[in-house]
């Protein structure tokens, strides 16, 4: 599994409705091939690749991360935000080392400085270009969100990444 996992970018208003539209034979899994034609119709890597380059850079997966924190879209992630539940919690270490200066807010300034910036897992870029492309993008996503590694996903783990799904900026 995943260390990281870049989520799906969508704005869903009910789960049961979108993960029956992911699962297109409604047999009540998501296989690969279902998940895959899903995130190409929903644009959730062009939400990720910022630049439009066709490539998900550090950069941008580091900053596509933080704002998955910042739930408010205030530019500052607070403890309440810090301590929801995320995918990269252990990755990332505790919130006291990112407020550095104690005011109970991470801006950006202490989020880099604090080392922000990591890198999805290398097994996920195949051409070790240090870029993911769509389809190591939604290998990365589908692997990580199949939790017990059956090769299929279930709706406890689609529903696992569901809030962490927003709407695409300005896409």
């Amino acid at each position: 599994m995943a260390a990281f996992f870049g989520v799906s970018i969508c704005s869903f208003s009910q789960s049961d409705d979108s993960y029956n539209t992911y699962d297109a034979n409604r047999d009540g899994i998501l296989d690969r091939d279902e998940y895959s034609t899903s995130m190409e119709r929903d644009r959730s890597f062009e939400y990720w690749d910022s630049d439009d380059d066709g490539l998900i850079e550090n950069e941008e997966y580091t900053s596509g991360v933080r704002e998955r924190y910042d739930y408010d879209g205030n530019e500052m992630i607070d403890r309440t935000e810090w301590d929801r539940p995320s995918p990269w919690s252990t990755e990332l270490g505790s919130y006291e080392d990112y407020d550095m200066n104690q005011d109970d807010n991470i801006d950006k300034a202490e989020w880099d400085k604090r080392g922000g910036s990591f890198a999805y897992e290398n097994t996920y870029d195949r051409d070790q270009d240090g870029n993911l492309n769509e389809e190591e993008y939604i290998d990365m996503t589908y692997d990580s969100s199949d939790l017990n590694g059956d090769g299929v996903m279930s709706y406890d783990e689609f529903e696992y990444s569901n809030p962490y799904r927003l709407n695409p900026r300005g896409k």
